[in-house]
């Protein structure tokens, strides 16, 4: 790597080489698409001729539908524009067209251990609990909702619900109550998905009574499945995931219309109750390869980590390092359990190579003047970690120092 001046970056020359985005200009020349000398006169065209654009990340990342596009964009009125009418398909069948028996889908990792989930496992657990769906009536436009934590069953319920044309949305558990059915309640769900309790600073926390809570602010719920965080045992009304999912089934995705809805976030409601934002299969699917692919460079045989609640958009962002083929790192637990630097920890045991946090993670870490890729001082062996990235707030020039030099 060059450096610049301190906090700046530049790739070096086979860096720039082996990049995903230089095999993507590549590409572009060869199909006669554009030739492009660098990444600003490739940026330029992209935001000059958006359709075009959008048409070559499709092609490029070998996006599969049941049906094609009639035309790429049909009205770029704002809002209300209309992208990629006619086709037809599913986000959780570009996530399995990447299964191997070579890695693990996930690495489900918390204070209290971790488990590699295959991408067999991923697979046939979200198999069954969609068959559990359908089987109590779920249906396309249906909402599927989670009470969870950053975990492995989390990713199921997601993908299971997303398979049927369902829309989730989920929070995490350090969520009030109030703060839960606030959102939720929005979305008149059918389904929760809560966890039974939660981990966190050393501490097991029982989380049944909350989920009562929940349960009563949300009328419009069919069926509670509850999922065993910490194998406590399971009201009555409510059924063990290991039963939701102890059916095997085949996975059989419905395809969808490109903007059908795939999941809702909400806004913080600091300015008044949370406000539902509607994200697309399709826009999702394309946002996410490209910004995964073209700008962060994830590649299939990597391992991705962003430490994260369920609650964060981020969560979202770290599930799609899927539909790139890379294994994702979850953590449920605190970052800085037992000590400040645990995060780092978790990156060196599991070999991550790309990692992100919030900025105050990493100027927390800087104000203990940690070094945790530096052994000799403590660390640890942080080899794999190539990229580290910085959200939640902005990251000061001397936060970005501490990155590169610790």
């Amino acid at each position: 790597m060059a450096m610049t001046e301190p906090g700046s970056w530049t790739p070096d020359v086979r860096t720039v080489a082996q990049a995903t985005v230089t095999r993507f200009m590549d590409w572009l020349r060869e199909t006669d698409r554009g030739d492009y000398a660098d990444y600003p006169s490739l940026w330029s065209a992209s935001v000059s001729d958006v359709a075009w654009f959008w048409a070559a990340v499709w092609d490029f990342f070998d996006i599969q539908s049941d049906t094609p596009a009639t035309e790429i964009l049909a009205s770029a009125e704002m809002p209300g524009a209309q992208w990629f009418p006619g086709a037809t398909l599913n986000y959780v069948d570009q996530v399995f067209r990447h299964a191997t028996p070579a890695r693990p889908a996930m690495v489900v990792a918390g204070e209290d251990g971790s488990t590699d989930w295959s991408w067999q496992r991923l697979h046939d657990e979200t198999a069954a609990f969609a068959a559990y769906l359908r089987g109590i009536g779920v249906a396309p436009g249906d909402r599927v909702v989670g009470y969870l934590p950053n975990i492995g069953e989390t990713v199921v319920a997601f993908l299971a619900a997303a398979s049927l044309g369902a829309v989730w949305a989920v929070c995490n558990p350090d969520l009030a109550v109030g703060g839960v059915t606030a959102r939720l309640a929005q979305l008149e769900p059918t389904v929760l998905v809560a966890v039974d309790g939660t981990v966190y600073g050393g501490k097991r926390h029982d989380k049944r009574d909350d989920v009562a809570a929940i349960r009563a602010g949300l009328p419009t719920l069919k069926a509670t499945v509850l999922v065993p965080r910490l194998g406590l045992e399971v009201p009555d009304g409510v059924i063990a995931w290991s039963e939701a999912t102890a059916t095997p089934a085949e996975l059989t995705p419905t395809p969808v219309p490109f903007a059908h809805p795939l999941w809702v976030l909400f806004s913080s409601g600091t300015t008044g109750t949370p406000k539902g934002i509607v994200h697309g299969h399709g826009g999702v699917v394309l946002e996410h390869v490209k910004y995964l692919g073209l700008q962060v460079d994830l590649r299939a045989e990597e391992r991705f980590c962003w430490y994260t609640t369920t609650s964060w958009m981020m969560w979202n962002f770290q599930v799609a390092g899927l539909l790139v083929g890379a294994t994702i790192v979850l953590y449920d637990g605190s970052p800085t359990y037992p000590r400040t630097d645990g995060m780092w920890q978790v990156l060196a045991e599991h070999r991550v190579d790309v990692f992100g946090a919030g900025a105050g993670y990493l100027l927390a870490c800087a104000k203990e003047e940690l070094h945790p890729g530096i052994p000799e001082q403590g660390g640890y062996d942080l080899s794999r970690v190539r990229a580290v990235g910085a959200t939640g707030s902005p990251l000061p020039a001397s936060g970005f120092r501490w990155v590169q030099d610790g």
